[in-house]
């Protein structure tokens, strides 16, 4: 919900996970913990367990992890309180965080969205819809980290939106195809649109959190967290909602726009390089 908003839930993607990425299973139920362990065991990942939010919260403070897989009712902190409190952390904002939880209401998947979670797991877990959404959030061949993706040498070849990503991903294009039903023009065509129309929107909020309107700032902050999503810049996606809800809250706004600008600068920059407009 990076994504990952709403559009990012249960969406199903073919493929393995990274073998050797970091994951932290956030469960407090032992049984759960060795069913889960040993799914992601044969999927090639490192798993480590927290057993409720509080852990999981000093583990992600002081660990780089590459996903987090966080169980929704835990006693002493919830997945949900946890995930808002991981939002709020420095460099967290793109950290993948997937709910698992038996809840399959609208409301409860609503519920794990805003409070910054990316997509949803169902209970009892299904090592084929589990190996799916994790191939999603860490394919096989993603960087480890942003630093490691910093010295990643592949490009994209400004053709295909399905070629190697270029180093600094800002935009995942397989995540943006896929609400496209893979129709590449139509995709190409939202991001010049997305260039056009959202390049300025960091200064809108700015100027509105300046006048005192933060219902309007808020508003600017969840649309752009939507379209975010939908065209695959999921780390925009997650600074859209680490502003929305600091507003909301009437916390540090000035650091989480400083964050939504710098990572919509980034998405901008990305789409002017491999995507201008005589590219189709």
């Amino acid at each position: 919900m990076r994504a990952g908003s709403g559009a990012h839930d249960d969406l199903a993607v073919p493929g393995m996970p990274r073998r050797g990425a970091r994951v932290l299973l956030v469960e407090d139920d032992a049984l759960s913990q060795e069913v889960a362990c040993g799914m992601l065991a044969e999927f090639g990942l490192h798993v480590e367990v927290a057993c409720n939010g509080v852990e999981a919260l000093r583990r992600v403070s002081a660990e780089p992890w590459d996903l987090v897989l966080m169980d929704i009712q835990m006693p002493v902190m919830d997945g949900l309180e946890a995930t808002r409190q991981i939002r709020a952390l420095p460099d967290r904002a793109g950290l993948p965080i997937l709910a698992m939880s038996a809840n399959v209401f609208a409301q409860d998947l609503h519920r794990c969205i805003d409070a910054g979670m990316d997509a949803r797991v169902p209970k009892p877990v299904d090592p084929a819809e589990l190996r799916a959404a994790l191939a999603r959030w860490i394919p096989a061949g993603d960087a480890i980290s942003p630093e490691s993706r910093a010295g990643d040498t592949r490009s994209a070849d400004g053709q295909d939106p399905r070629a190697s990503q270029p180093v600094a991903r800002a935009i995942d294009t397989e995540v943006g195809l896929s609400y496209f039903g893979g129709r590449e023009a139509a995709y190409r065509r939202m991001l010049r649109r997305f260039l056009e129309l959202r390049r300025g929107e960091a200064g809108v909020v700015r100027e509105l959190l300046a006048a005192g309107d933060a219902p309007g700032a808020a508003r600017v902050a969840h649309s752009l967290k939507s379209i975010a999503a939908t065209v695959g810049a999921l780390e925009l996606r997650a600074a859209s909602l680490q502003l929305e809800q600091a507003i909301g809250a009437d916390g540090a706004t000035r650091v989480a726009l400083a964050a939504l600008e710098r990572q919509l600068e980034a998405v901008c920059e990305e789409i002017a390089e491999r995507f201008p407009p005589d590219a189709g």
